[in-house]
């Protein structure tokens, strides 16, 4: 859907050219960003996507940005249905999720289908936070792991991600609901695989992460950075594992999505001996 040309000839063009065509579709729940300015047309704007989008049943806004330690976002009602609970499907995984109470991003499915395709037979996984469990059950369904572990400190998400389990028949996944740090130091388990989505403050997590980490293990570090800044990634990597006396014996740098125009969502893909 064209959002700008569905509502040429209804919004004048001087404001219609403000206007952000591009939403997230999560389940039957649209969000929106109104730009600044074009308020009093955002009630047309969310009725001509219920009219344009059958299965999209609620349009909410995004009224903030993504803060605070569950990294949720504040949104507000525009048209349709008044929920922000919704049931989506990625890859054939059901999940069900709040979009206001939980952390979720609908445009990381292909990222989560790519760490899947990657997990070996028997490997032992741990997803730190896991929210709503996308990673763990992607695993889980595209691979042949012999366990999948997710730590999640949002009670909310925690229980979204249990009752996910339960709706995809999931039997080797164990989620804990915990602090990472306090969880993973506080255990001998050692993995072969340990995925870290939580590009902006993972690097508080990585000594935990790396000691925990199986020698010839998988690191799949996230993180945010302008494109000169790829390598800084890598050697944050690199050095906390140095000091750990360990070796990052091989890194590979997947760009998988934008924050901003300069600035992109990377994962470093680490073996550290």
């Amino acid at each position: 859907m064209n959002l700008k040309k569905t509502l040429e000839g209804i919004i004048p063009a001087d404001d219609l050219k403000h206007l952000i065509s591009g939403f997230d579709v999560i389940g039957d729940i649209a969000v929106v960003i109104i730009a600044e300015g074009l308020e009093t047309y955002e009630q047309l704007i969310g009725e001509t996507i219920l009219a344009v989008h059958k299965n999209v049943t609620t349009v909410l806004k995004r009224d903030g940005s993504y803060s605070g330690e569950y990294r949720t976002i504040p949104l507000t009602f525009i048209a349709g249905e008044r929920k922000s609970e919704t049931l989506c499907t990625e890859f054939g995984i059901r999940l069900l999720l709040d979009v206001e109470k939980v952390y979720f991003s609908i445009r990381s499915g292909h990222e989560r289908k790519r760490i899947a395709d990657l997990v070996r037979p028997g490997e032992n996984v741990l997803v730190m936070f896991s929210g709503v469990a996308p990673y763990p059950l992607m695993i889980s369904k595209y691979s042949k792991a012999a366990k999948i572990t997710g730590i999640e400190i949002n009670e909310t998400a925690h229980t979204y991600g249990v009752k996910n389990l339960r709706l995809n028949k999931a039997r080797n996944i164990e989620l804990i609901h915990d602090d990472v740090t306090s969880a993973v130091d506080s255990s001998d388990q050692r993995y072969d695989r340990i995925v870290m989505p939580l590009p902006y403050r993972a690097d508080a997590f990585l000594e935990s992460a790396i000691r925990a980490l199986l020698p010839g293990g998988t690191l799949h570090f996230y993180d945010f950075k302008c494109s000169c800044n790829f390598d800084k990634t890598t050697h944050l990597i690199s050095s906390q594992a140095a000091l750990l006396e360990r070796t990052m014996t091989s890194s590979k740098i997947v760009l998988c999505g934008h924050s901003s125009p300069q600035l992109y969502r990377i994962c470093v893909d680490a073996i550290l001996s």
